[in-house]
């Protein structure tokens, strides 16, 4: 009943309550794509007793028959749920509701892709754990703190600058992602280089930038990720880097990461605002512009990618190099030596099924 309290309902209102009969539990044969929401947010919030919070939140999605995985750290927590919308919504309510969990929580919102069953684009159960931080960017804990990250921008304001931006040699666009991530989409602006490092995990990412710094320096420097989280910290370290060198270099950050950019953009660069208020009033800031960013978003769910892109296919298959963006097309490919998921079309892996560890 405590959760009911927390959502401002009572618990009889609940269609999910595990105390309602068995009977009128959620199906999961009955949903349709529309009925399923991807929830995605991180919080920077001191958490005192990680093993309560672990209890609480586990109880939380249990009772609303969510499922996804939560990491929970003494910062923070870092979170990707899936369930029926009503209950997301419900979830949510709750976290709002009981304040332990900040007060300012950014809540991003996604569904099901089309094409694919809705059985194999949903997690199978529920991982709460512990971990040392909200995300591991492979630096003690004390350096690089969040709060020392870049500026924030927001969608409206990043697309404004890269429309001013263009052919303008002294901006760079830094992708804080992992290479099998950009390899599928990425932030592309005439004239303007975006840089993609090539590394397998983000721990990799402080000695990318090292060894690149000439890269950034007095540059204007604009990092993204597929959320945020990870700029927090990235952007902390790359603005420390180049001030430590009194480079002067401005940093900043997208605000909400890839997946605000491609909710407030469609593919012609128009936000949801201008395109309901178009009619003959006139373009607004976005238009003509079309999209910065190119191909999908890589998500670490089940999807792969969320729902929102503009049918660019920038990846390409590793064996034979033809255009290729799915990694869901078939059982993960994977590097058998270092595990580096790959694209691989559906001709070669019947050629080539025993090139790569399929799992």
């Amino acid at each position: 009943d405590f959760l009911c309290r927390a959502a401002g309902a009572g618990c009889a209102g609940f269609r999910t309550c595990p105390l309602r009969e068995e009977g009128e539990s959620e199906s999961r044969e009955q949903t349709s794509i529309a009925d399923i929401i991807f929830l995605l947010y991180y919080s920077y919030v001191e958490i005192n007793d990680v093993d309560e919070a672990i209890r609480w939140h586990t109880a939380v999605c249990q009772h609303l028959r969510l499922k996804g995985r939560i990491r929970i750290s003494h910062e923070g927590v870092n979170v990707v749920l899936e369930g029926l919308k009503e209950d997301v919504d419900t979830y949510m309510a709750i976290i709002r509701g009981d304040g332990r969990w900040g007060t300012k929580i950014d809540f991003k919102l996604s569904g099901l892709n089309e094409g694919r069953s809705i059985h194999e684009q949903r997690f199978k159960g529920l991982s709460v754990k512990e971990t040392s931080e909200v995300v591991s960017i492979g630096l003690r804990q004390d350096l690089y703190p969040h709060f020392h990250g870049a500026t924030h921008l927001s969608p409206q304001e990043w697309h404004e600058m890269l429309n001013q931006s263009k052919m303008d040699k002294n901006v760079v666009l830094l992708d804080t992602r992992n290479v099998y991530e950009s390899r599928i989409g990425k932030f592309e602006c005439d004239g303007v280089e975006t840089i993609v490092p090539n590394i397998r995990q983000f721990t990799d990412f402080p000695k990318f930038v090292d060894d690149n710094i000439d890269l950034l320096r007095g540059k204007k420097v604009m990092m993204y990720c597929t959320g945020g989280v990870r700029c927090e910290r990235a952007s902390a370290y790359v603005k420390e880097k180049l001030q430590a060198e009194r480079e002067g270099a401005e940093v900043f950050q997208l605000k909400g990461g890839i997946h605000h950019y491609l909710k407030m953009f469609d593919k012609d660069g128009e936000t949801e605002l201008e395109i309901s208020e178009q009619g003959n009033k006139g373009a607004g800031a976005g238009a003509g512009a079309g999209r910065y960013f190119k191909g999908k978003n890589f998500v670490f769910d089940p999807r792969r990618y969320e729902p929102m892109h503009d049918g660019n296919i920038l990846g390409r298959c590793h064996t034979c190099e033809k255009p290729h963006d799915l990694y869901d097309n078939g059982p993960e490919c994977r590097c058998k030596t270092c595990r580096l998921l790959l694209l691989v079309c559906d001709e070669c892996r019947k050629r080539h099924e025993d090139d790569w560890k399929v799992q």
